[in-house]
């Protein structure tokens, strides 16, 4: 166990997307929260980000709670990572530990998690509450409007670049830049939504089908 090193105390493992259906493929590119599978990198090496859903620490170490209490569907691994940081906590990824999760099971599921992604941004934002310019820019519709163009040319780039990662063939790339779009379009509407009012955003049937799994 990585964990037979005294001076380890929290250490995460790789979580890839399954990706045996060209929509798999397609989530995969399009979904930042999940990296791509490679092989670059094996053994414990430092890592700034936990994952929960392949995480393991003493706990005799975890602080209570572990993750914050945050209005939030997603986001939470990364605030928890930043505060055990800051705590002065080393964390670890064992790159040798992998761990294959499932992709949406359909498209609405996918447009769901597009949504709540969207709702996320504003909500951790929200919670950070940096007084600097780039944090009331990154609460702000500016804000949005420069995450929505980012995230295009993220997909696109990530698209063309890595599709080779996820054996997606090349006539899949235009189909994939299609999808990825209506993607951060939902993305772009939670934002939106939460930015005009929270509370009708978070009770949007969309954003339900998230926080009810």
């Amino acid at each position: 166990s990585s964990l037979d090193d005294a001076n380890v105390d929290y250490v995460s493992g790789n979580t890839f997307i399954e990706t045996p259906r060209l929509f798999d493929k397609i989530y995969a590119l399009t979904d930042p929260g999940f990296p791509l599978q490679t092989r670059n990198r094996t053994g414990l090496l430092e890592t700034n980000l936990i994952m929960a859903n392949s995480f393991l620490l003493r706990r005799s170490k975890a602080p209570d709670p572990l993750f914050p209490r945050i209005n939030a569907y997603r986001g939470h691994c990364g605030i928890a990572s930043q505060n055990l940081i800051r705590s002065g906590a080393k964390l670890y990824k064992q790159h040798d530990a992998i761990a294959e999760h499932p992709s949406q099971e359909s498209y609405r599921d996918y447009l769901a998690r597009a949504y709540a992604e969207g709702c996320d941004a504003i909500a951790l934002s929200r919670y950070n509450n940096r007084q600097t310019m780039r944090g009331k820019i990154n609460r702000s519709f500016l804000g949005t409007g420069i995450r929505l163009v980012r995230g295009i040319w993220g997909l696109a780039r990530r698209t063309v670049t890595k599709r080779h990662t996820v054996g997606l063939p090349l006539w899949g790339v235009p189909v994939a830049i299609a999808v990825g779009l209506t993607y951060f379009a939902a993305r772009f509407v939670g934002e939106t939504a939460m930015l005009i009012n929270t509370k009708l955003a978070l009770r949007f049937s969309i954003a339900k089908q998230v926080a009810e799994r």
